[in-house]
């Protein structure tokens, strides 16, 4: 439908990141000249009763500042925000202000805070790790099955309880369950328990 080229001799227009005014392939220009004015690119799918969709919008700031670029989706009649990277760089999923380079929000009261990270091992098996936020029992918690756990307003930290009863606090659930410290140093191991 649409097919932008370049000559061979040039930059490819969507591939000149060094000054891109000059070699751009598609511009859309909103001249305004006034903060918060925006162009926007929405691409629509429409069905019987409705049409949804996706924008991605350009949103002037401050006189002399970078603009901000916020990704939307549109279902039924509303617009939501998905994500967005304001004028200076930080990215904010959930909130329209971040206020560092990654900020997650939620707004459902008592719901957890979770990213995900998946790669795949030597095998090609897919593996799993996570971290989340409980903003009830306000722990961060990590792992394949999120067992290590660290109090963010008290300075415990729990393996296998998210609930830890001191400083330090190891739960197993099995006969097995044993600590094993091991130092590779000439001097002798010693775990130093101290009141």
């Amino acid at each position: 439908l649409l097919h932008i080229q370049k000559g061979s001799s040039s930059d490819t227009d969507f591939t000149n990141t060094n000054n891109p005014e000059a070699h751009h392939g598609i511009l859309l220009n909103n001249n305004r000249f006034e903060a918060g004015s925006f162009t926007a690119i929405t691409m629509n799918t429409a069905n019987a009763s409705s049409v949804n969709g996706v924008s991605i919008i350009a949103q002037s700031a401050a006189s002399g500042h970078a603009g901000k670029m916020i990704f939307a989706r549109r279902a039924l009649s509303s617009t939501v925000e998905s994500m967005r990277i304001d004028e200076n760089g930080n990215v904010g999923i959930g909130t329209t202000s971040p206020s560092a380079r990654l900020q997650i929000e939620e707004s459902v009261a008592s719901t957890h805070v979770k990213m995900n990270f998946r790669a795949l091992n030597a095998s090609s098996a897919g593996r799993t790790a996570a971290i989340e936020f409980d903003p009830d029992n306000r722990n961060l918690s990590f792992g394949e099955s999120l067992f290590f756990h660290v109090s963010t307003n008290d300075k415990r930290v729990g393996i296998g309880t998210d609930f830890p009863q001191g400083d330090f606090h190891v739960l197993h659930d099995d006969a097995a369950a044993h600590v094993i410290i091991v130092t590779t140093a000439a001097a002798n191991t010693m775990l130093d328990l101290r009141s």
